[in-house]
């Protein structure tokens, strides 16, 4: 599959509006598309200039901007955190946690994380998330959350925004001006970047409307995340800003906007992440994560998602080259699709993707047999999940389907039932046979 289809693929049938671009760290565009509608009311289209909110990418600011003190002898990544919080009521807390901004940088903290995105300080409207509109009740909530502290600190990663607006706190105590101060003049001025901003802090024609999807003709209008403590995930950009920041990073050149010290800091492997395919050996860095095993190359990324958005930056250090991609809808991971265009672009195939993989769900509904046609199993799709029910007595039992991996003429799934949690039941789907194996037991689709 070549790039143009796997992307018409993606935008026509999962997000309103996808910019996306590979690109070189000589600026050179190697490959680059804006795809759909960054308004689908009015039918404004996108183009590669469009702003969308960043989301969590902002954290790669936040991080420059902590080696950038590093660098400049203002802090120590190894400090802890309490000596930045002396005149705050947060101090004995933080005296007593042994936490320190690397912790913070890499989410291996130990805080509990007690919400699905802490970073929604917005009251607006029912997606905000807490109100924190000052200092005081930023600290109320950091006491609190630091009370269900349970994991000692550096030994496991658990992803934190918090933790990243603790760090925009230490970068205000430090260079002694507001964080949005600092990242607009010590960043943004610096790498040119004129089209990016903080939510709420201006008004520009060109952004797309964020979507939040429950199915493909139904949706709410999202939020770009305006909050009064941004540091964990309130950046508006576009494409040609977010390449002049990636290219700022990597290029370990004179004028790059930290220094090789910094960047080696970024990526040196704090912990194991989590999350995402086991195959990739994904790890955390201190503000941008790792694959040390993605299709046979290293790969550097960092995600962001917004209340009807997501964007990833990614980048390949043995290649030279970066990919970053935004779409103004939260139902498909531009990790994902990122991925896909760096691996179409330099391997020339493309992987798994959510898109085939349903295509290929949609063939296994129906009715199987087993031999002599003793026990029948049914499968079908309730509510976007896929249930295998056998259907032999009365009580007639439900499996769940969880996809595992697929290839492409398999499906491999762990089957479990809701009132028999400890059994995981080992199902695999063959296409081409239109078999299923349960367990041992093998199963023949009916041709009716």
């Amino acid at each position: 599959m070549d790039i143009d289809s796997y992307l018409n693929l993606i935008v026509y049938r999962k997000v309103p509006s996808l910019t996306c671009s590979i690109f070189n760290l000589s600026n050179d565009d190697l490959y680059s598309k804006s795809l759909g509608y960054k308004c689908i009311e009015n039918k404004y289209k996108s183009d590669i200039n469009t702003n969308y909110g960043i989301g969590s990418i902002t954290k790669m600011f936040t991080a420059v901007s902590i080696l950038q003190l590093y660098e400049n002898k203002l802090l120590n990544i190894e400090d802890e955190i309490y000596l930045y919080f002396k005149e705050t009521p947060l101090y004995k807390i933080f005296r007593t946690s042994n936490i320190t901004i690397l912790h913070l940088l890499s989410h291996t903290s130990g805080i509990s994380n007690l919400s699905l995105s802490e970073s929604r300080y917005n009251t607006l409207n029912y997606l905000s998330g807490i109100n924190l509109e000052n200092n005081i009740q930023l600290y109320k909530y950091l006491e609190d959350i630091l009370l269900f502290k349970k994991k000692v600190s550096g030994t496991e990663y658990n992803y934190l925004n918090i933790g990243y607006i603790i760090l925009g706190l230490i970068i205000e105590t430090v260079s002694k001006v507001k964080y949005k101060n600092y990242v607009n003049k010590y960043i943004i001025k610096k790498l040119n970047l004129y089209s990016t901003y903080f939510a709420g802090d201006k008004h520009i024609s060109n952004l797309a409307v964020p979507y939040i999807y429950s199915n493909l003709n139904s949706y709410d209008i999202g939020t770009q995340l305006y909050s009064k403590y941004p540091q964990a995930g309130g950046i508006v950009s576009n494409i040609p800003d977010l390449k002049k920041l990636v290219i700022s990073i990597f290029s370990k050149e004179l004028h790059s906007i930290i220094k090789s010290k910094s960047l080696n800091r970024m990526t040196t492997i704090q912990k194991k992440v989590n999350y995402g395919y086991e195959s990739y050996k994904t790890y955390v860095g201190s503000g941008l994560f790792i694959n040390l095993k993605f299709n046979g190359m290293k790969l550097y990324f960092h995600n962001g998602g917004i209340m009807g958005g997501r964007a990833n930056i990614s980048y390949l250090p043995d290649h030279k080259i970066g990919c970053i991609v935004l779409t103004n809808s939260d139902n498909y991971p531009a990790e994902e699709i990122s991925k896909n265009l760096l691996n179409i672009f330099v391997n020339h195939k493309s992987i798994n993707t959510i898109v085939e993989l349903e295509r290929k769900l949609k063939l296994i509904t129906g009715i199987y047999y087993s031999y002599k046609n003793n026990t029948k199993i049914k499968i079908y799709k309730k509510n976007n999940i896929y249930l295998l029910q056998f259907i032999y007595c009365k009580n007639n039992k439900s499996y769940t389907l969880y996809t595992i991996k697929y290839t492409r003429n398999i499906i491999y799934f762990n089957a479990i039932n809701n009132l028999d949690t400890f059994q995981k039941n080992k199902c695999k789907i063959i296409l081409n046979t239109k078999q299923i194996i349960f367990n041992q037991y093998l199963f023949n689709k009916s041709q009716e």
